[in-house]
């Protein structure tokens, strides 16, 4: 008798499964699409700039393990990013083989103008929703986020006070 609803189940769960992954494609190509006609830069070089802003100086290494990718494909960002003169870099005395990075002005102006981008496109894209069931959303995909052990490196919140998770997300975000 506990069959049916095992599999009803593990339906549901597998269309959440790819409803995210497609919504998480679907974002980011959205996303990219409107900061490289905005502003000439991808969504990947945006998010290296966003994570140098937040810390104000930051490794490659930590860039990559921020934004949970690998060191080459970061270097390749941040080659494009220090050609354009977004970032530079500087080679840590203490080990020759780390460089920080650090925004230029330039390259803060445009995490602060990409912010205001993004803002606009979400603003439309989630037009239709109520703010209460935009609020449930955030707080279920939290419970998701944190349930998997996903840690938001990026982000200066305890992940074990989840009562307070949204509002720090949110004050983080404020900061920009």
């Amino acid at each position: 008798m506990n069959a049916r609803p095992v599999a009803k189940s593990t339906s549901i769960n597998r269309e959440l499964f790819f409803m995210l992954q497609k919504s998480l494609f679907f974002f980011d190509k959205m996303a990219d699409q409107a900061l490289r006609k905005e502003m000439d830069l991808t969504l990947a070089q945006f998010h290296v700039l966003m994570m140098v802003y937040l810390h104000g100086t930051a490794s490659q290494q930590r860039v990559a393990e921020m934004l949970q990718n690998t060191q080459a494909s970061i270097s390749r960002q941040v080659a494009l990013l220090l050609q354009k003169k977004y970032l530079t870099r500087t080679q840590n005395p203490e080990n020759k083989r780390e460089y920080h990075l650090v925004n230029t002005s330039l390259g803060t102006s445009l995490v602060k103008k990409g912010v205001k981008v993004l803002d606009v496109l979400l603003r439309e894209t989630f037009s239709s929703i109520s703010e209460k069931d935009k609020e449930k959303v955030v707080h279920h995909l939290n419970t998701v986020i944190h349930s998997v052990g996903v840690k938001h490196t990026h982000l200066h919140c305890d992940l074990a006070d989840m009562e307070n998770m949204e509002s720090c997300v949110r004050e983080n975000l404020k900061r920009l």
